[in-house]
């Protein structure tokens, strides 16, 4: 890769902070061509995962958000596609959800025959990717100073800062994470049938447990099926691979509690999904409806709007949690997993009605990660045990879903 000055880059933070790079995938608008339309703003946020990078692109549930990896090395097995977390099949030129992809090494050497690398798996689909960062700074910046929009220009920092005040009026202005009801643009748009190939998972990826595991893990295959609604507010796809056992239809959002029950569903799981999710008063209003009617069960986003239709309240976390290694606690029997997460809100468990009782709470800063109710009928948990990346630690959790259906 050519080193020149037209791959200079610089993150800005909208408290006026700047960070710079090189730009290796879309390029981003140059300092010398300012415009509104041009800057792509989005929050700032980062991820510790360590590998999963095509995963956490791909997740719905980053849309609006730029993503920087606080893993050192990024892009050594390159790209397939099929690791996509979209629901459903995409070209591999609109396979990304996040902003832009912000890391600190991105290697450039031989991967796997088949595979794309990562800096032309960004450039097709016209996202930025700025590499030999300081990215360890940034997140310290974000830890100490909170969450934060920022955008990418093309240039240096000394001419940068010759528009400072331009570019962070920009920021200012643009569409903030708080507030914005972006997860009704992330799901469906009609209903769709979950066919046995959707989601697939790729050979590289597949488990291999032990023939004990095989069968404690083994869903009944006697008798009729149960119907799974999927209320889609940006699914990920791993998420499904795990109640493939299920007739599982996927609807929108936008759709009324009677249509969703004329479909005679043994229970109705709210998916993930990125955004403020007291912005979305009309899903509220949908699940309300829905409660005592149906089994509910809840992921990431869907958990907050369970929680927020039976009467609680969410807030927005300092800086979110994004990662695959958070650990959270089993309340009801002391066990503690890793799991993966990737949120910016959380509900305050202060908050929770009668007969409503934490589950789970993260154990580095006491958050609710999971509410139960045998009496309303819902279960759900902030965190994803599906992972897509992560661990599969708190796969019993859906184990427990089925359990109650």
């Amino acid at each position: 890769m050519k080193n020149d000055s037209s791959r200079l880059a610089t993150l800005v933070l909208e408290d006026g902070t700047l960070f710079s790079g090189k730009s290796y995938g879309f390029h981003p608008p140059h300092v010398s061509q300012l415009s509104t339309d041009q800057c792509i703003c989005a929050e700032l946020v980062f991820n510790t995962a360590m590998t999963g990078y095509v995963e956490i692109l791909s997740d719905p549930s980053y849309i609006q958000q730029i993503v920087l990896l606080t893993s050192a090395h990024v892009g050594n097995y390159g790209v397939d596609a099929l690791w996509s977390e979209r629901l459903f099949e995409q070209n591999i030129d609109e396979i990304i959800t996040s902003e832009a992809l912000i890391v600190h090494n991105l290697y450039s050497g031989p991967i796997p025959q088949g595979r794309m690398p990562l800096d032309e798996f960004m450039k097709i689909n016209k996202k930025m990717l700025i590499a030999d960062v300081d990215t360890r700074a940034v997140t310290r910046h974000i830890r100490s100073e909170g969450s934060q929009q920022a955008t990418v220009i093309g240039g240096s920092p000394e001419e940068i800062e010759g528009k400072i005040a331009d570019i962070l009026t920009i920021i200012k202005h643009s569409q903030h994470i708080t507030g914005s009801p972006v997860a009704e643009q992330a799901g469906i748009k009609r209903k769709e049938t979950i066919t046995p190939k959707y989601p697939v998972q790729t050979p590289a990826r597949q488990e291999n447990p032990s023939s004990k595991d095989k069968k404690k893990a083994a869903p009944a295959t006697s008798g009729k099926k149960k119907k799974l609604i999927l209320l889609d507010l940006g699914a990920k796809r791993s998420l499904l691979q795990l109640f493939k056992e299920f007739d599982c239809i996927a609807l929108p959002s936008t759709m009324g509690a009677e249509d969703i029950l004329e479909e005679l569903p043994d229970a109705v799981l709210v998916s993930n999904g990125p955004g403020d999710p007291a912005s979305l008063k009309k899903s509220i209003e949908l699940i309300q409806e829905l409660i005592g009617k149906t089994v509910l069960f809840g992921i990431c986003l869907g958990h907050q709007l369970l929680s927020l239709a039976l009467g609680a309240k969410t807030y927005k976390l300092p800086f979110g949690h994004h990662g695959a290694n958070h650990a959270v606690k089993d309340l009801r029997t002391n066990r503690v997993f890793v799991v993966s997460e990737n949120h910016g809100f959380a509900v305050d468990s202060s908050t929770l009605p009668k007969d409503v009782h934490p589950w789970f709470t993260n154990t580095s800063d006491q958050t609710l990660e999971g509410i139960y109710s045998d009496v309303y009928k819902v279960y759900s948990v902030q965190f994803h045990p599906e992972a897509g990346p992560g661990p599969h630690d708190a796969r019993s959790v859906l184990s427990h879903f089925r359990t109650v259906i």
